[in-house]
């Protein structure tokens, strides 16, 4: 699992080169975008706002806003996705969630989906998680500390040390520190701003696996 500080202008470079190695390992020949999300969802628009955007320059979307992935439209999704997409390399998309003190981070995990129960087990073949939603239970743990917490707690405080640049120390550039979203304060725009992110992230991809130009 990486973890990407979308703050830092590195992020989308961030981004595209974590996918870019999970899909080469693949050994897939093409790949596919799974945006998933309701477009009238003030945060789950972030989904059809990337396959909007996305599909502009690359065939291969499923979850544009005029045929949203969600939950009722799934196991649909799902049958399209065999039919038009056979053997591709799927890079599932959700605003999902994850701890408050992560609440903002791009996390690139081979779990499922966070927000559709029917793909907790069968997703992509890896999930770009923008963290936008409070999950309580983790936050609970993260915040607990190593002696209530558990191991579980540990590792989500390694995690959330590694949410940043490439930066090396000492790098003129710095190592931008996170901020997390505070939930009252995730508007459109912050949305919006997100979902610009993974856009770029998709085009350095497909421009870096040879399958479009930026």
């Amino acid at each position: 699992m990486i973890r990407v500080n979308p703050q830092h202008w590195t992020a989308d470079f961030r981004l595209a080169r974590a996918l870019a190695e999970a899909y080469t390992s693949s050994g897939r020949a093409d790949v596919c975008f799974l945006c998933t999300g309701d477009p009238e969802d003030p945060v789950g628009r972030l989904g059809p706002l990337v396959a909007d955007e996305t599909v502009k320059y690359y065939p291969n979307v499923l979850g544009t806003s005029d045929r949203p992935v969600t939950a009722e439209t799934w196991e649909e999704c799902m049958a399209e996705l065999a039919q038009r997409f056979p053997g591709c390399f799927v890079i599932a998309l959700e605003a999902g969630r994850g701890p408050a003190p992560l609440l903002g981070s791009i996390e690139i995990t081979d779990r499922g989906l966070s927000t559709i129960p029917a793909a907790r087990d069968r997703a992509g073949d890896i999930t770009v998680n923008v963290l936008l939603r409070v999950d309580e239970a983790l936050s609970e743990r993260y915040q607990a500390g190593p002696g209530a917490g558990g191991a579980l707690s540990e590792g989500l405080r390694r995690a959330v040390a590694e949410v940043g640049s490439d930066e090396p120390a000492g790098s003129p550039f710095g190592r931008e520190r996170f901020v997390p979203l505070r939930p009252e304060k995730i508007d459109r725009y912050q949305v919006q701003k997100l979902a610009d992110t993974v856009i770029d992230g998709y085009l350095r991809l497909l421009a870096k696996i040879g399958k479009q130009e930026i």
